[in-house]
């Protein structure tokens, strides 16, 4: 790594620490490393790798980029807006937490063939539903293969709107997307989002079970989770869908970019 990149890295990474009022050792402490391995980083001697460059970032709460990329020094307005946003709250942590709820579990359904999105879409809506919360759109929508962003005849939403003509059975290779989120004026939106494909599970006596597949193999950003909204199956969902993120990318990527997703999809616990 240049020294100049170095060097912009530390000038960055003082910056905003002094903004959030944090020091290097509160940096050290967080990261797990020793006070003089962060001196080296403040003071452009080492640049840290990927995985350990997105933690100080998300902990930062900004983007990778803010602390590598040369721009103006941070001013009074810049400081007193990130010293707002430094931490989630209770209540953001909770919200992103219910809607990655919403969405894995939905996308773990199993249910007999038949079933139209309508039967399916309280999944994702039950832990909103259940603290008096909604989000006022589908749950999902139908993808079409001529690249139709929304395509019918299937989705999911709690009630019947039939000018929409997404009602259809579920049949085996359909995409829809799963998208619950929440929206509070003034304050925070969250949305998490993937893309399932509907595939046939077991058949038996009781007819034809079918189950969703994830497409979308992005992390859900775990610094936004609180696991004391989550049950066990919560989590576990969770975790299942990480390590799936991480089997099926990372033969793609080597190095730092490997080593950040492995830190990404780690598994957690209650």
């Amino acid at each position: 790594m240049s020294d100049n990149a170095k060097m912009v890295f530390a000038d960055n990474l003082k910056s905003y620490l002094n903004a959030k009022g944090l020091t290097q050792l509160d940096l050290a402490n967080y990261m797990g490393c020793s006070s003089s391995t962060v001196s080296d980083w403040c003071n452009g001697r080492k640049y840290p790798r990927v995985d350990k460059m997105q933690r100080m970032a998300d902990w930062l709460g900004v983007r990778m980029s803010d602390l590598t990329s040369e721009h103006d020094k941070l001013d009074d307005a810049d400081i007193a807006f990130y010293n707002r946003y430094k931490q989630l709250t209770e209540e953001e942590k909770e919200h992103f937490t219910i809607t990655a709820m919403g969405t894995l579990r939905l996308g773990n359904a199993k249910f007999l063939h038949g079933c139209i999105g309508i039967n399916l879409d309280y999944l994702a809506r039950q832990a909103f539903w259940e603290r008096g919360l909604d989000f006022n759109h589908g749950t999902g929508h139908g993808v079409g293969y001529l690249l139709n962003v929304h395509e019918r005849p299937n989705g999911f939403r709690w009630k019947m709107v039939p000018e929409r003509m997404e009602n259809a059975v579920l049949e085996e290779g359909m995409l829809t997307s799963d998208e619950p989120g929440i929206y509070i004026e003034g304050s925070h939106g969250i949305r998490t989002e993937n893309l399932m494909l509907c595939r046939k599970a077991e058949k038996n006596m009781y007819g034809q079970f079918m189950r969703f597949e994830f497409v979308t193999m992005v992390p859900i950003d775990l610094d936004g989770i609180d696991t004391q909204y989550m049950t066990e199956k919560d989590v576990e969902l969770l975790n299942n869908y990480h390590k799936e993120v991480y089997e099926k990318i990372s033969p793609y990527l080597e190095g730092d970019e490997k080593e950040w997703l492995k830190e990404a999809t780690r598994p957690i616990s209650k």
